[in-house]
């Protein structure tokens, strides 16, 4: 191992704008396990911690090259809000799997994503900072740089194949319930509670994640068909939760009658204050196939959203009932 005392410090940083929406692009590489999916000259992307949950603060992940090169990376930082997560480069094991030219120390990630709001693309960050052997530097910088311009390439190149046959597809759904907004919202604010009052659903159970700020549910259909669903925000002030699907190793089971990715959902209740019942909204965008377009749009708003909706307003409208009853 080369003396870290001849060693000098380097900041490599690349950039560029990829044409897709930042919900779209985020939810591509929001996986801290995922990057197979995107990232060129990688062949292989598997978790060693957490029993394979992905985006939790600590876990580890082991990227395998051609050539049999590798290296392990562990997640020290993610926000949702903010679309980034950072994280060090591990360095126990051989250098001599390492995919670089030289050996780096000290390595530090990140990869941050925004939305550019003047024309509805994604600014997409890679930033990496580490110590290198003075003479290696400039190579290692040319590698580096070389590896995120691929990346970007490779991005570009992502989305303009997904949108040649798949289309971005949004849904809503909306209803009047005859109840107060705040015993409407402590019916459905459970984000693990909803079987008990959606009717699809047979089941929900936490999926635990140690460490994680991350609460991900995990439904059972019938015809065991079955999602995992992660909260993505959460307000009470709002009466409101939004979540996406996890896409990773569920697809084999999805309730879906065709693929869909990118799925992002928006639970809402407002309080119609002439009549203090309840105005509750459920919405989602996705993408799907664009041969499944009316095909998802139906299915998501009418089995999966207008049928919760509607059990709602039964369920309240019994309470009502029984209420009248009972005076």
């Amino acid at each position: 191992m080369a003396d870290q005392d001849s060693c000098v410090h380097a900041v490599v940083r690349s950039s560029a704008v990829i044409e897709a929406a930042v919900d779209r692009v985020w939810n591509l590489l929001r996986s801290f396990s995922g990057l197979v999916r995107w990232m060129p000259g990688l062949e292989n992307c598997c978790l060693l911690t957490h029993d394979g949950l992905d985006n939790l603060v600590g876990s580890v992940r082991r990227l395998s090259f051609a050539g049999n090169k590798e290296m392990h990376h562990t997640l020290l930082a993610y926000s949702e809000t903010d679309r980034t997560y950072g994280f060090k480069m591990n360095e126990s094991g051989s250098w001599a799997a390492s995919p670089f030219p030289a050996a780096v120390y000290n390595y530090f990630g990140k990869l941050r994503v925004c939305e550019v709001t003047n024309g509805g693309f994604s600014f997409v960050e890679l930033s990496a900072e580490f110590d290198v052997p003075r003479a290696a530097e400039t190579a290692v910088r040319e590698a580096f740089s070389s590896s995120f311009e691929s990346t970007f390439e490779n991005l570009s190149q992502y989305f303009k194949a997904q949108d040649s046959y798949t289309a971005h597809v949004k849904a809503y759904t909306s209803s009047i319930v005859a109840a107060p907004v705040d015993a409407v919202w402590n019916a459905i604010r459970s984000f693990v509670g909803i079987s008990s009052w959606m009717p699809s659903i047979a089941s929900s159970v936490l999926v635990e994640r140690p460490g994680s700020h991350l609460v991900t549910r995990y439904l059972k259909l019938s015809g065991d068909k079955e999602l995992n669903e992660t909260l993505l925000a959460f307000s009470e002030i709002d009466h409101s939760y939004t979540y996406n699907i996890v896409e990773q190793g569920v697809w084999p089971n999805s309730p879906f009658p065709a693929a869909v990715s990118n799925y992002i959902a928006t639970l809402r209740c407002t309080q119609i204050t002439a009549s203090n019942n309840t105005f509750v909204e459920w919405s989602s965008e996705f993408d799907t196939t664009r041969d499944s377009v009316d095909l998802m749009r139906a299915v998501i708003e009418g089995s999966v959203f207008q049928a919760g909706l509607d059990a709602l307003q039964a369920r309240f409208a019994q309470t009502r009932r029984a209420s009248v009853i009972a005076n």
